[in-house]
């Protein structure tokens, strides 16, 4: 009898164990074929995989960090003052706070995986010290690296297995994707290049692109769209359609992007009050400024700094 029941036992184990495996292998299976967001504190980021990607609505920035690959198909980018055109083996790199959009061709998709790092509390001290090193690397290398056809598949087969850990979640998984991450970064960064990407028909003429640098500068001026306009010879009209062709931005929601942008660091890093930040960054008003934080980052500065 006692046989018997050992017996029992072990089948036990191995069915649900089988049981377990064939459940992994439906999830992962199903998951690999479409659309997938993980997002988790212990991690350390949030993991997206696009398999339709479209375009972005608008132009936007964010505190963190954000990598982005592309698998298949094509698209432009507004990142900046750049603007070029990314294909299957493009990664990319956003910094914090840089104004950036992507835009598809009409009627088309492209496949993608997306990361962004997490920047808040969440993040688990377990992972900090790894995405802090990953972090380090990111300011070395340019926003836009072209893979030779060779890494690009290598980087795809990695992301695939990252892909892997984060649906299946075995033991200790979040240990193994910032691992197949950091290899990911280290492997790009030894391709460091910005060469191989085409002009876009939405890429700046030299005029503009003269504009765009000195708006960046000066941002936290009073700044108006007559006398910018003016400033370089132009009529406020031509400017004011020049800057909703090239940076999907009115003239004023690009400055106050952009003062936002900068207040944004200016929370995170420094002591300065809210009104100090907002005279700081050229905004006439705490309320004026607040109103515009509302607009872009979704909550208030106070919040946002807490």
């Amino acid at each position: 009898m006692t046989q018997i029941n050992t017996d029992y036992k072990e089948k036990s184990v191995q069915f649900l164990a089988f049981s377990l495996d064939f459940v992994h292998f439906l999830i992962y299976n199903l998951f690999m074929q479409g659309d997938f967001r993980f997002e988790s504190g212990e991690l350390g980021f949030t993991f997206i995989k696009k398999t339709h990607a479209v375009t972005n609505p608008r132009r936007h920035f964010h505190p963190w960090w954000e990598i982005l690959y592309i698998t298949s198909g094509e698209r432009t980018f507004f990142y900046g003052s750049k603007t070029v055109q990314a294909k299957a083996g493009t990664f990319l790199i956003v910094a914090p706070g840089v104004l950036h959009r992507a835009i598809n061709p009409e009627g088309e998709t492209c496949s993608l995986y997306n990361v962004f790092f997490s920047h808040d509390s969440s993040v688990s001290a377990s992972s900090k010290n790894q995405i802090e090193e990953i972090h380090s690397i990111f300011p070395k290398l340019e926003p836009f690296i072209q893979l030779s056809d060779e890494n690009a598949l290598l980087v795809k087969s990695l992301f695939e297995k990252m892909e892997n850990e984060i649906t299946l979640q075995k033991k200790n998984f979040e240990v193994l994707a910032r691992s197949v991450l950091s290899e990911i970064i280290v492997l790009v960064s030894r391709e460091n290049n910005s060469g191989g990407f085409h002009e876009s028909a939405f890429a700046m003429n030299e005029k503009f692109s003269e504009i765009l640098d000195w708006v960046n500068r000066h941002y936290d001026e009073d700044l108006s769209l007559p006398g910018v306009a003016k400033e370089f010879n132009i009529t406020a009209s031509h400017l004011s359609r020049s800057f909703k062709a090239y940076t999907q931005f009115t003239f004023v929601e690009y400055i106050n992007s952009l003062r936002i942008a900068e207040s944004c660091k200016l929370l995170q890093n420094t002591r300065l009050s809210v009104l100090e930040i907002a005279l700081k960054c050229g905004f006439g008003s705490v309320t004026q400024y607040g109103r515009w934080f509302k607009k872009l980052v979704g909550k208030t500065p106070v919040k946002y700094r807490s």
